[in-house]
């Protein structure tokens, strides 16, 4: 995925996004930031007893969102809504089609042209759009992205 690039994968910050990803899992909701990572690192230091669900869960929704086909310029690739997207789809047991997503991105970026004209940018999309900018890693921004995402894709 274009998500990570060089730099972040030598800095190990796709492992970070994994690690995020199961502790959101594991949590059964959003935190801040990375706060409840290491909590689930101590935890889970000898054994993880869902290694191998989460592995393999994990690596189809991966090959989903390869199979999906999107372009490499995609607001899907960008961290705070892959994560959107990967969060929310292991909950929903499944990746929206390609056409949802889509236009939901299609929604995303005419609330970005208004934004950028000085115009307002009012309800949902407007909301995801500076969600997707704007304390990304705060509790309410991954609470936002995750409701408007589940409100138009499942």
């Amino acid at each position: 995925l274009p998500t990570f690039k060089d730099r972040d994968i030598s800095r190990m910050g796709d492992l970070g996004f994994v690690l995020l990803v199961m502790s959101t899992v594991e949590h059964g909701g959003y935190f801040t930031y990375d706060k409840e990572i290491e909590r689930y690192i101590r935890d889970f230091d000898n054994e993880y007893p869902n290694r191998d669900t989460c592995l393999d869960t994990l690596n189809s929704m991966f090959e989903s969102i390869v199979s999906a086909d999107l372009d490499d310029d995609s607001m899907w690739y960008r961290k705070s809504n892959i994560f959107t997207l990967v969060v929310e789809s292991l909950a929903a047991k499944g990746l929206p089609d390609r056409q949802k997503l889509l236009d939901f991105e299609g929604e995303i970026n005419e609330a970005r042209q208004a934004s950028k004209n000085n115009e307002n940018t009012p309800g949902d999309f407007g909301a995801y759009y500076h969600a997707m900018y704007t304390g990304t890693n705060s509790k309410n921004a991954r609470s936002i992205r995750g409701d408007i995402f589940r409100k138009y894709m499942y």
